[in-house]
């Protein structure tokens, strides 16, 4: 049976996470073409998760490597807080974590 893979949005260390950030200032729904604008989103798979690190408008050509810097950076952030001890689960698509609760 083939793996379901769930999209997450990078969240930076500080909560914030810049592509659904990015997405909620547009005033209309964003796609990989609206009108004349196209964009790009840069992800990268972790086992069942795609996360979606990076989003751009995008011109001719390729994609500028400052674009894949940015990209690369945030992988890095994000697989250095995926393996630390203990390890924070990533939440559901659009929603930050929830504070815990000490007992």
């Amino acid at each position: 049976m083939p793996r379901i893979l769930i999209a997450k949005f990078y969240r930076a260390a500080d909560g914030s996470q810049p592509v659904d950030d990015f997405i909620a200032k547009q005033k209309v729904p964003v796609r990989a073409h609206y009108g004349n604008t196209l964009f790009r989103i840069l992800y990268r798979r972790s086992e069942q998760f795609v996360v979606l690190l990076h989003i751009f408008e995008k011109h001719d050509g390729p994609v500028p490597d400052v674009e894949k810097q940015v990209a690369r950076l945030r992988w890095s952030d994000f697989q250095k807080r995926m393996d630390a001890e203990p390890r924070k689960q990533p939440t559901p698509i659009g929603r930050k974590a929830p504070p815990r609760r000490r007992l």
